[in-house]
């Protein structure tokens, strides 16, 4: 079938899909949980399998053992009720569920292995129609219900049996670090699948001789810690989980010849000593919502870089910049620099990479080099390469990206789309905090610059720079006329007064502050040549 035929009734229930490669669990070039939809015209044409993302209104509940979770949570009064369903094989299927205010107040994903995987958030399930690629059958829809919210009960359950799971898997570790065996009653089975989790294969994906070698050592492991041993039968039914899923991820091996020579620290240089922008050899965040022109800033900035100008009153030199597209197509940032009167060679662009974590970050340690190791490389956006964007996610994919901005002595600076919030920055202990709620972020980044939108006015944008060792700079910034570009306003106001500005006076006020500036910033007047 095609991509539109299996995604037409699934958008009819309000679900987000992807397209899926044929006979396969892997999306299609340029698709994942960060670029999902419910527009059957965006999806590509031809036959494939499709899949369903856990987004804002949808949670999905898999389990690749119906009969033992059911089991589990009828012990603690709890039980599945009737919603749209899909099997994969017998005894494994889906449950489709709304969310609920408790269920996005927890904010997690959540599994116990082999028995089920609570999909969230940012997580897929193939869907009804595709073909399975181990089977070749179809999957089925087993029952037809309208979607409902999944019942607190349940949910509390769920969360409920993975903390004593975890409490076990912990007990257990003490046991076979004394060189205890586990008995019957004491987790056996979380024992075994604990080692299972942390078993090494030497194969892409635990499948045919991987899984068969995985039972084998599984079956030892067995027989030499617990007492007395479970059935090969159970053991079997634990390593079948890891069917089709990756090994744990290994740390990526990052090699790297001399690091190039630079001229200059920063790629903005220090006023005083220590408040240069975007230091080279590290890791720099641009973080803010849609529409805070975080591109529109940084392509400004290189703009009056390549004119010898000062930006913000930082002193500038010639750079060598290299630029990720990330998020939206090339033609996406040729149109911003259409906007802007720059030409479309302004900056050397790169389209989007499939790789994502650790794996990415080697991507972009190998497009470095090709690209003659560039003093300045902006990813936009960083955040969509990273797949769990909690803490010990983010800090998983930044460490490494950290060591390539060192190897090849860059100044690499992340576009990151952060929420918009209904809460101030005032909201988190730390401001740099803001980005992602998470500290990992902050503690990683050197240089932090945070764009805003001014919602009341619309054309006023609000930067601040997060120093590491130096005071904090704001400004603020307007578009005024058509020339795309924004320019220094306000420059003595207070951010409180602006709001009391009615628009009649705004405009006046805003025409007058940057009416002399017009002729100084106008891109027209100016010679670019390309970025290499």
């Amino acid at each position: 079938m095609t991509y539109r035929d299996l995604a037409l009734p699934l958008i009819a229930r309000n679900l987000s899909v992807i397209p899926i490669q044929p006979v396969s669990k892997i999306p299609l070039a340029g698709w994942g949980v960060t670029r999902k939809t419910r527009d059957l015209d965006q999806l590509p044409e031809g036959e494939g399998n499709i899949a369903v993302v856990a987004d804002a209104d949808t949670l999905l509940l898999e389990t690749d053992n119906l009969e033992r979770l059911t089991t589990l949570l009828k012990n603690e009064g709890a039980e599945i009720p009737r919603t749209f369903t899909v099997e994969s094989r017998p005894n494994r299927c889906v449950f489709y569920f709304r969310h609920t205010p408790k269920t996005l107040q927890y904010g997690k994903n959540a599994h116990i292995p082999g028995y089920f995987e609570l999909r969230a958030f940012e997580q897929y399930v193939v869907s009804a129609g595709s073909i399975h690629p181990k089977t070749n059958l179809p999957y089925r829809i087993v029952d037809e219900s309208e979607i409902v919210p999944i019942p607190d009960k349940l949910f509390d359950t769920l969360l409920f049996l993975k903390g004593e799971q975890s409490k076990l898997v912990e007990k257990v570790r003490v046991q076979l670090t004394a060189g205890q065996k586990i008995g019957e009653g004491e987790g056996r089975h979380y024992a075994i699948l604990d080692f299972c989790a942390k078993h090494a294969a030497n194969a892409d994906v635990y499948d045919d001789e991987a899984l068969q070698q995985l039972f084998e050592d599984a079956m030892e492991f067995n027989h030499a810690n617990c007492d007395p041993p479970h059935s090969a039968e159970h053991v079997a039914s634990i390593v079948n989980w890891f069917e089709g899923k990756e090994p744990a991820k290994r740390s990526i091996k990052l090699v790297f010849g001399p690091a190039p020579a630079r001229k200059s620290k920063f790629i903005l240089g220090p006023r005083g000593k220590f408040d240069g922008l975007f230091p080279k050899g590290h890791l720099s965040i641009a973080y803010g919502s849609s529409g805070s022109c975080k591109s529109t800033i940084l392509l400004q900035m290189l703009a009056h870089i390549k004119r010898g100008e000062p930006f913000w009153n930082h002193p500038t030199e010639p750079v060598s910049v290299l630029w990720l597209q990330q998020d939206r197509s090339i033609d996406a940032l040729h149109e911003t620099l259409d906007r802007m009167n720059l030409p479309r060679d302004f900056v050397q662009v790169v389209g989007r990479i499939e790789e994502r974590d650790v794996a990415a970050v080697a991507r972009l340690s190998e497009i470095l080099k090709e690209h003659g190791q560039p003093e300045m490389l902006i990813i936009d956006r960083l955040d969509m390469i990273i797949t769990d964007r909690r803490g010990p996610g983010i800090l998983k994919t930044f460490t490494p990206l950290q060591k390539v901005a060192e190897g090849h002595a860059c100044a690499i600076v992340g576009l990151w789309g952060s929420p918009k919030r209904m809460s101030t920055r005032e909201a988190y202990k730390a401001p740099r905090d803001a980005a992602t709620g998470a500290s990992e972020v902050g503690s990683m980044a050197a240089t932090m610059l945070w764009c805003q939108q001014d919602h009341e006015t619309r054309s006023i944008r609000r930067f601040h720079i997060e120093h590491r060792n130096a005071t904090d700079e704001s400004y603020q910034m307007a578009f005024a006329g058509d020339d795309g570009w924004l320019h220094e306003n306000f420059d003595r106001m207070k951010i409180g007064q602006l709001s009391r500005i009615n628009p009649i006076a705004l405009v006046a006020i805003l025409q007058q502050s940057v009416l002399s500036r017009i002729a100084h910033y106008q891109p027209a007047d100016v010679g670019f040549q390309k970025i290499v």
